[in-house]
């Protein structure tokens, strides 16, 4: 196997593949890259965790072949390469051969005074198996363009939960009905639901799964100089591809709760401009103390807020359409990371009791995205 490529191709295609393994692997040993030369292509592939990654980059090749090697060592040398600015040391191109010690790299860096060094790594040949991963059938997936996919992930995420004896809310329901996308997420504590229309291009009209969080919450990283990605959902797998880049990850097994019971018409309701909010419950949060719990109280008078924890409050801060005085409690971190993914100029607060938890969403259009964040008792 012997062929030359790009650096930063191959710095892209590796990274990509690298990164987007489950977290968990990233610093153990079982975490490999397996290589495979064909006619003026080279393909990378990781596959770890029931989540992979393949990228197939040009290459000028001399003789196919394949192999696997440990990932981070084959990153962090070709991170090394990195071209710099003009005037200063430039590596252009890579090559790359199997040896009889393992996968020889080799690469040349010129200096501005014509000086030239070379450069050779080796890679011990890695044992582990990397099974052929699933390739994506077009006739049976759908286009989303960038734009939503990405906006509706990162409104989503941050209500994930990390936490893996609950398995149902480390997942984000991935819902597609009659040109209408929806994604929904929730730690037990806050959930959201971002709905929008959208061009779906393909044969599949309907869909309904639930995706790892963790394995969403990568491809704005990786998607965002892409157009869309054309997705297919099987029975088990979840699979996205992107220009070059493929990756997939098995689905979560369970019902995402519903909490349509939560949304239904409230009696009260306060609306406050974002900007001043944020400001607030940001300046609030930077003079909590660790030795504080992460309380902070809502007080609503007839037509202003205070907002209000163990060391200090802020208030005067105007509110509209509020009949009477209430007074709301929420940890403050999901209440700022919650109000903090709504989009638009102005939040507006519905709710009935306040020990019911608590509708948050975008007072111009309360239908694209909205959320529920509960109160502490």
């Amino acid at each position: 196997m012997k062929f030359e490529l790009d650096v930063l191709e191959a710095q892209d295609a590796v990274s990509f593949v690298v990164d987007s393994v489950s977290p968990k692997s990233l610093t153990g040993s079982n975490s490999a890259v397996k290589i495979r030369v064909s006619e003026n292509k080279v393909r990378f592939t990781t596959y770890v965790d029931d989540v992979f990654a393949s990228v197939e980059v040009s290459a000028k090749v001399s003789s196919p072949g394949g192999c696997t090697v440990e990932s981070f060592p084959l990153k962090r040398a070709l991170l090394g390469f990195r071209p710099r600015k003009k005037g200063n040391a430039e590596t252009s191109h890579l090559r790359l051969s199997l040896t009889t010690k393992g996968l020889a790299l080799m690469a040349k860096t010129t200096y501005p005074s014509g000086t030239v060094v070379p450069h050779r790594r080796v890679f011990p040949i890695y044992e582990e198996f990397i099974p052929n991963i699933p390739e994506i059938n077009k006739e049976k997936s759908f286009f989303i363009p960038t734009a939503c996919l990405v906006d509706g992930i990162k409104r989503v995420s941050f209500s994930v939960s990390s936490d893996d004896s609950r398995v149902i809310f480390t997942g984000i329901s991935f819902v597609l009905s009659d040109s209408r996308l929806i994604l929904s997420s929730s730690n037990a504590i806050c959930w959201s639901e971002y709905i929008q229309d959208v061009d779906i291009q393909g044969n599949i009209s309907s869909a309904r799964c639930l995706v790892p969080g963790s394995f969403l919450g990568k491809i704005p990283k990786f998607i965002s100089k892409s157009e869309g990605a054309f997705v297919q959902i099987t029975d088990r797998l979840f699979l996205v591809q992107f220009d070059n880049k493929y990756m997939g990850t098995a689905l979560i097994n369970g019902e995402f709760p519903n909490f349509s019971s939560f949304l239904k018409p409230k009696s009260n309701r306060v609306v406050v401009s974002k900007e001043i909010l944020m400001d607030n419950l940001s300046s609030v949060l930077y003079n909590v103390s660790s030795e504080e719990n992460n309380r902070v109280s809502l007080k609503f008078g007839e037509s202003e807020l205070s907002i209000v924890t163990e060391s200090c409050e802020n208030s005067g801060i105007p509110v509209e359409k509020l009949s009477g005085t209430f007074q709301l409690d929420f940890d403050i971190k999901h209440l700022e990371g919650m109000i903090r993914n709504l989009p638009g100029d102005r939040v507006m607060l519905d709710f009935e009791l306040v020990t019911e938890p608590v509708i948050l969403s975008p007072a111009e259009d309360s239908f694209q995205f909205r959320s529920i964040v509960a109160p502490l008792k």
